[in-house]
């Protein structure tokens, strides 16, 4: 798994972005001006465009493949301040590749990330775990939204290992199977 994570490093040190035109295929969409949108987002973010503060996904369902460009986009951008994914189908298998990405960016940027919210989506306690990186090392993070989730006690404790000496603020965890705690 380490070789994978540092072939994707060399990867994207020696293409440094892929072409606008892959991505628009990998980001496609049902609707058609929802795929020009995502198109337009993708490639602000992938650019690191000044403008893309908040960026915001909703009722997507991309590949895996896409998670996986999108995390590595999400990690060399440095103005996301707010990346809301509410409602995009994340299971815990795209959580971790989503959050392997972002770990694995050896600049990686996203730590100044203020807000994100994850709600309404299908991941449980294996993808709060592949989350707890990107949390300890998110100094900025002051908003953390992870309702609509059956994350259970399990992934409620990965979540406070994660947070662990971070400046969070508030956290929303309404709907997450905590039914015990």
């Amino acid at each position: 798994q380490r070789k994978a994570i540092m072939a994707r490093k060399k990867q994207w040190r020696d293409s440094s972005e892929f072409s606008d035109d892959e991505d628009f295929e990998i980001f496609r969409s049902e609707n058609e001006s929802r795929r020009r949108l995502n198109a337009y987002k993708i490639k602000r973010l992938k650019h690191n465009h000044p403008e893309s503060k908040h960026v915001s996904f909703g009722r997507e369902y991309f590949s895996t493949k896409a998670w996986r460009r999108l995390g590595s986009y999400f990690a060399h951008n440095d103005h996301v301040e707010c990346m809301s994914l509410r409602g995009c189908n994340l299971n815990d298998d795209n959580m971790s590749v989503f959050f392997e990405e972002v770990a694995a960016a050896r600049d990686n940027r996203s730590r100044k990330t203020k807000v994100l919210t994850l709600y309404g989506n299908s991941f449980g306690s294996g993808g709060m775990r592949s989350l707890v990186p990107f949390l300890k090392k998110s100094f900025c993070l002051a908003s953390l939204n992870v309702s609509g989730n059956n994350i259970g006690t399990e992934g409620f404790w990965w979540l406070l290992n994660g947070l662990d000496g971070g400046s969070l603020e508030k956290l929303n965890l309404r709907h997450c199977g905590l039914a015990n705690i």
